[in-house]
């Protein structure tokens, strides 16, 4: 009797756990995964990790992490202007001990000097952030307000939103969106990305590794490929990690 209760228990403990999972709920859970995560579906991409991805993943802050920034993707280059224009007003400062200004150097002898060390840049000198409204995202708009501890730099992107940039010469800048100017006409929108699963093995344990491949027109080279690590849980499949095979994404394919 006692050898058939305790037989009874070792069942039982294990019929929470036993699932009958099989490459095909391992497809069904990585088409899931990656269907919202081309489309920006933080919640559900959140949802589908196990425990441990979901840590490493920054835990109740998961879905901030997958979700779409708040600046426009059509005002990179502008932002990466105004980068590289802070940058260069520090370098001139160095020449003067961290002062971007001084007697004798004026906010418009800064900005022939910010030109000369970043031959890519083109910086007007203006007041307010309206002086950034209708110039093109290559060009930085310095405010005569600056002084020789802080600069104040504007940029307009595509999207019509001004950007400032501000700190001194040994900080970090404070980036903000201050103002709106002129939207660019809008472009042509590439084609989205899309995704294939090229094949699901499931191990000896019962993880199951499925490889994908991403096809985005507008990333050099459009094919990336991944493999989706899913581990079986009382939950079915959940992903458990992102492997990026690292020779085929330098080599292309």
């Amino acid at each position: 009797m006692a050898t058939a209760v305790l037989a009874m228990l070792s069942l039982a403990a294990f019929a929470g756990t036993a699932r009958a999972d099989t490459p095909g709920d391992a497809r069904a859970v990585a088409d899931r995964f990656m269907s919202a995560l081309l489309a920006g579906d933080a919640t559900t991409v959140c949802s589908l990790f196990t425990p441990r991805a979901l840590t490493a993943f920054g835990g109740a802050d998961c879905v901030n992490r997958f979700s779409a920034s708040d600046t426009s993707s059509s005002d990179y280059d502008a932002l990466d202007t105004l980068g590289k224009a802070y940058i260069a007003a520090r370098k001139s400062s160095a020449a003067r001990h961290g002062d971007f200004v001084k007697k004798g150097f004026t906010v418009k002898s800064l900005a022939r000097s910010m030109e000369r060390i970043d031959g890519d840049l083109t910086v007007k000198v203006g007041k307010g952030p309206l002086a950034a409204k209708g110039q093109l995202s290559t060009t930085v708009v310095l405010d005569r307000r600056t002084s020789a501890r802080r600069v104040v730099i504007y940029v307009e992107g595509d999207s019509g939103a001004i950007y400032r940039a501000t700190g001194t010469a040994f900080s970090d800048p404070s980036v903000k969106k201050v103002a709106d100017g002129i939207p660019e006409a809008p472009k042509p929108q590439p084609a989205p990305a899309t995704y294939s699963i090229d094949s699901v093995t499931v191990a000896a344990d019962g993880k199951a590794f499925v490889s994908v491949t991403i096809n985005d027109p507008s990333s050099t080279p459009p094919m990336s490929p991944l493999v989706l690590l899913l581990a079986p849980t009382d939950r079915g499949y959940l992903v458990d990690d992102i492997l990026i095979p690292i020779v085929s994404t330098i080599s292309g394919g």
